[in-house]
Parts: structure tokens; sequence; C-alpha cells
């Protein structure tokens, strides 16, 4: 998690200084996660809305707040179903560096 953090940190100075656009990191991102930890049915769900949400950010149509707001629900959305899920995916890597990144408990 400690390298997926390290890659979305050098990314994330790419967009502040404009040098990148947030959904050409967050594909960067995606390239590195699946090389790292595989993929995986959680990470990819998350995955699939931080993208969405990087689309939304980029075309103006979504603020900063309105955006971590939902990203929220999602992850909140699955640490209701990780419980139940059976069978587990492996480790939800992608998933535990977001719930962090929000100050909530990791999956499992």
């Amino acid at each position: 998690m400690d390298l997926l953090l390290k890659e979305a940190n050098r990314l994330a100075d790419k967009v502040k200084t404009g040098s990148m656009s947030r959904v050409a990191a967050a594909d960067q991102l995606n390239v590195y996660r699946l090389r790292l930890v595989g993929a995986n049915q959680v990470d990819d769900n998350c995955f699939a809305m931080y993208r969405y949400l990087a689309v939304q950010r980029d075309a103006g149509q979504m603020t900063q707040e309105e955006s971590q707001s939902r990203m929220e629900m999602r992850l909140r959305e699955w640490l209701r179903r990780w419980p139940k899920m059976q069978p587990k995916p492996p480790q939800p890597v992608f998933t535990n560096f977001l719930l962090k990144l929000y100050g909530l408990p990791a999956l499992g």
C-alpha cells in the first residue's frame, strides 16, 4: 500500500502543476496498481468510481467536495458489503489505500 501511496502522490504533483489531467493520472495509477497487485472485484469497482470522478472533475461537472463525498459513499458501501462477501477476493490493496486516505478502517 505504501508503494501505491508514493505513486499516487507523484501523480498528484503532476496534476497540481498542470502537466497531467486527473484522468491521465488515474489511468497511470490503475496501470501501476494492476502491475503491483492485480485485479479483483472490489478494487476494480472502486477504481471505476475513482476514474469516473476524475472524468467529472476534469470536465468541471463536479466539485472536489462532491467528488470526495461520492468516493466516500462508495467506500462505505464496500465496508458494509465486505463482511458478508463470499468468497472474498485477495486483499483489496487499492480500496484499502483509498480507505486510509479517507480515514476509514481497512477491509478484512
